[in-house]
């Protein structure tokens, strides 16, 4: 089964590379599927890798604190038995977020356009302050990329991210450009 696994992502780098992406106007590729997906991340960043609570690279250094430190889990199965397992902890790429000034764009998903008019289109503000200046639309996706690429086993006890998947759009969210509607009120 990881062979077939291994040629099926081979093909998909390939084809991905030999066939170009053709983005919509104002709207580029940001390369994140493909072979970016392993040339650009940082691998050196997951650690501290922790199995059983023993640190593998030998430090604790950058273990956030309350990292779990028991070498043993019990995670709910689908009979509601609970099934033993052991903990393994490290930062993991698990979320990305992408800002587009043109609504509707999605860079990660190879620079297709959603249909959105001009309506929802960022502008420049009015103040003084540059930062303050800037409207960006944003969209929020699952990223688990040691699921993705079968890296780790998939414990229960996983947030059930298997797959690339958008969560969010902001261009929906009729607070994010409207102060009377995004004031939170108790």
């Amino acid at each position: 089964m990881r062979w077939i696994k291994a040629i099926f992502l081979g093909l998909a780098f390939w084809l991905g590379m030999s066939t170009p992406t053709l983005a919509a106007p104002g709207c580029s590729d940001a390369g994140v599927l493909g072979p970016n997906m392993i040339s650009n991340v940082c691998w050196s960043c997951m650690f501290p890798l922790r199995v059983a609570g023993i640190p593998l690279n030998g430090s604790n250094s950058g273990a956030p604190s309350g990292h779990a430190s028991s070498p043993l889990c019990f995670c709910e199965g689908s009979l509601g038995i609970p099934t033993p397992g052991v903990v393994i902890s490290m930062w993991e790429p698990a979320r990305l977020v992408e800002l587009q000034r043109v609504p509707g764009c999605m860079s990660s998903l190879g620079g297709i356009r959603l249909p959105f008019d001009r309506k929802f289109q960022g502008s420049h503000g009015d103040s003084t302050n540059e930062v303050e200046k800037q409207f960006m639309h944003y969209h929020y996706f699952a990223f688990p990329l040691f699921a993705m690429l079968d890296l780790f086993s998939i414990m229960p006890c996983s947030d059930n991210y298997l797959d690339f998947d958008l969560m969010f759009v902001s261009e929906l969210d009729p607070t994010w450009n409207n102060d009377t509607l995004g004031i939170a009120v108790p």
